[in-house]
């Protein structure tokens, strides 16, 4: 038996980052001069670039670093850190924005976007906090406005879809959608054209809102002087047919989001729209039958404009579903409302919370995720100069957490909290930025999330796994500076023991065992390593 040494773990890494095609350039560049300065006290303050108001609040004062504040709150399980951050070919498209969803079935989320040079990328995790490039697709019509605006398998066949849009002159008005021609392939043939209502769907989500067993994409258009919600059902593989549509009108809308779900329980979809300009008002239409919807609530929301909506779809953790509107009001410094909105009842909602935050005209937004790791989703708001993360602390109650304000602010309508894209039992939040327009930023929670955090002090067991993403056998090695009992564990992501690896009495030094993980499903786990020396735990990302 050896003695302990340095383990190859570090050898192993930099293997696999020379393999890789692409990878994320670490964020920690010289950051500019900060013009970040706050006046006032604990009781009121406000928080200054240069000349402009940002953001007033009360209690604990913003740090100012050499970037961007830090806002009050940085002890707290929320705080999240910049882990990687890339630049795009090409710019970033115009509508559409990013999506989340595993495009050759190996269990790993892939993350996915268009470019305004008519190309699609793809980046997948290769190790935690690492990424590369794995895919990329020519759009299926080289226009301006042909955007990507959905990833999914509308069809059920296990073959993944990317579904463009396009909308203006000269460009026929046809959904388009490219298709893996494998299950653990990329998509890359055309597989349907589907005609479009308006004057192109510019977001767009997937559900079964009427229940029949048929996945739907369900998109919202935009034009001038127009707005309209429609949904396309499957009708077979690879054949889809619009089976509703409704139009709201007057009125132009620059950008706004729909959100679905079931917000009241009764077990009927439901769809919320905002409608913007004009009239500010929030639909909730909801399925009566196969095929077959109406509009069962609305509200005048109280801002100027109402761009963005988000599910929640429990934020305060009381047991009742919500959802959750963002709109503005103002030229120039603009006041957005951010207001969460609540079932009370069979297609009854009513406001809960409102926050409102001074900033920029541009670059607001809205998602929910859960960013901490902590199972339950916080909702991260953005307005011009604003990033900010607000979490449940009571019923109907939700407290800033985390904020970020400087170079590092998203942009437009793309942003995401994703699933856990890296295998390290946390989700992302991403965005792109606006001081270098296309490069997108995942900030992310450093450590592990609360179910599987180790309470004992640091060791020197020295516990490894190889590879970080694993189609068969995980490689755990470890050091034991005495003999003691030894015992592996694996965890799911909820905490939940899935197998019991190793638990047997061991001498002193290193130690290996190999993990066949061939009976589990794909996805994201734990290793959880127990001696008379402490715990360590590793993650693994399970694919196939």
């Amino acid at each position: 038996m050896r003695a302990c040494a340095a383990l190859p773990g570090a050898a192993i890494l930099l293997a696999v980052l020379a393999a890789a095609t692409v990878l994320l350039p670490s964020a920690s560049a010289s950051a500019p001069p900060s013009t970040w300065h706050v006046t006032g006290d604990d009781r009121s303050w406000s928080l200054w670039e240069g000349d402009e108001l940002r953001w007033q609040g009360t209690g604990p004062l913003p740090a100012i670093g050499a970037a961007s504040p830090v806002m009050p709150g940085r002890d707290r399980p929320d705080t999240l850190e910049l882990i990687a951050s890339w630049q795009c070919p090409g710019n970033i498209d115009t509508g559409g924005g990013l999506h989340a969803w595993d495009l050759n079935a190996n269990g790993v989320t892939d993350l996915v976007y268009s470019n305004w040079r008519y190309t699609t990328y793809a980046y997948e995790a290769i190790g935690d906090n690492l990424f590369q490039q794995v895919h990329q697709v020519a759009n299926p019509v080289g226009s301006y406005y042909t955007t990507l605006v959905c990833a999914g398998d509308g069809d059920s066949d296990g073959r993944a879809e990317l579904v463009y849009s396009s909308g203006t002159s000269g460009v026929p008005r046809n959904l388009y959608i490219l298709e893996s021609r494998r299950p653990d392939s990329y998509p890359d043939s055309l597989c349907a054209v589907v005609p479009e209502v308006n004057i192109g769907v510019n977001h767009m989500r997937a559900g079964d809102l009427d229940g029949d067993g048929l996945r739907e994409y369900i998109g919202s258009t935009q034009g001038t002087h127009d707005r309209s919600v429609a949904i396309w059902e499957c009708r077979g593989d690879n054949s889809y047919a619009q089976v509703y549509s409704v139009h709201f009108g007057p009125g132009y809308s620059v950008s706004g989001e729909i959100a679905v779900g079931d917000f009241d329980r009764d077990g009927r979809g439901d769809l919320v729209v905002p409608e913007i300009d004009g009239a500010r008002i929030i639909h909730v239409i909801e399925s009566t039958g196969n095929d077959q919807y109406q509009e069962v609530w609305s509200e005048v929301v109280p801002t100027e404009n109402m761009f963005w909506v988000t599910p929640g779809p429990d934020l305060d953790r009381d047991g009742l579903r919500d959802f959750v509107v963002e709109g503005g009001s103002g030229i120039g410094q603009v006041i957005w409302s951010i207001i969460m909105y609540e079932e009370t009842g069979p297609n009854a909602y009513a406001p809960v919370w409102s926050q409102q935050v001074i900033g920029g005209w541009i670059n607001g937004g809205l998602a929910t995720g859960d960013a901490d790791g902590d199972g339950w989703n916080e909702l991260l708001v953005q307005v011009g100069g604003l990033t900010q993360l607000y979490s449940a602390v009571a019923d109907n109650d939700l407290e800033l957490t985390w904020s970020l304000a400087g170079p590092l602010i998203g942009q437009g309508e793309h942003r995401i909290i994703a699933p856990d894209l890296d295998g390290d039992l946390m989700g992302e939040a991403i965005w792109w930025t606006t001081e270098n327009p296309g490069t997108l930023v995942l900030y992310e929670r450093i450590g592990l999330p609360p179910a599987l955090v180790d309470e004992s002090p640091a060791t020197s067991l020295l516990l490894t796994c190889s590879p970080a993403l694993s189609r068969g056998v995980v490689s755990l090695r470890y050091c034991l500076s005495r003999p003691s009992r030894a015992r592996l564990d694996a965890f799911d992501v909820l905490g939940r023991r899935v197998a019991c690896l190793l638990d047997a009495e061991q001498g002193a030094g290193e130690h290996a065992f190999a993990w066949r993980t061939g009976t589990l499903p794909a996805g994201v786990y734990a290793c959880r390593l127990s001696t008379g020396q402490g715990t360590e735990t590793r993650r693994v990302i399970v694919a196939r």
